[in-house]
């Protein structure tokens, strides 16, 4: 009991959470072992400290991913982004500590050097796939460290999300 109060409380310090926390069994409709995973470098050392490489992350709606996360940079940062209030079925892993199951989230900090994994189901609302992406069918959602004078000094990206998978 006082390993997982202390999993959570660590958990807790990484990532912002909506509303109050409660552990949640992540449902069937997440397929972790098919998960597809994508490797996002904040703070990339041969592009700078106000970077994610890439920049441009391609998902299809519906699929799920593993978004690792590694701060390669010498001070903290985080991943903002709406396209998080889209995502279901999320879980958060921190290397050494464990994993956890959350309801949704809002940001994932990260102190220099830290690396953390994100599995999550995209499941953007059909209405806001014809609002935003029309006759294309894709859909851009900015992503972002938000950090003071990060953002303004380029730390940006962007999702790009296909409808249907």
């Amino acid at each position: 009991m006082i390993k997982r109060l202390a999993l959570a409380m660590l958990v807790l310090g990484f990532v912002s959470l909506v509303g109050t926390w409660m552990p949640m069994p992540v449902q069937a409709s997440m397929d972790e072992g098919n998960a597809r995973e994508i490797q996002l470098v904040l703070a990339d050392p041969a592009k700078g400290e106000f970077t994610f490489n890439p920049n441009l992350i391609e998902l299809k709606n519906g699929e799920t991913i593993k978004l690792n996360l590694q701060n390669k940079g010498k001070i903290d940062h985080e991943l903002m982004s709406d396209l998080f209030q889209w995502a279901n079925d999320v879980e958060v892993e921190v290397p050494g500590v464990g994993s956890m199951a959350m309801p949704k989230i809002y940001e994932v900090e990260l102190k220099a050097a830290q690396t953390v994994s994100v599995t999550f189901q995209v499941q953007v609302d059909e209405h806001i796939m014809e609002e935003k992406g029309g006759a294309s069918g894709k859909v851009q959602f900015e992503f972002g460290c938000y950090l003071k004078d990060h953002y303004k000094n380029g730390m940006k990206g962007t999702f790009v999300i296909q409808g249907g998978q």
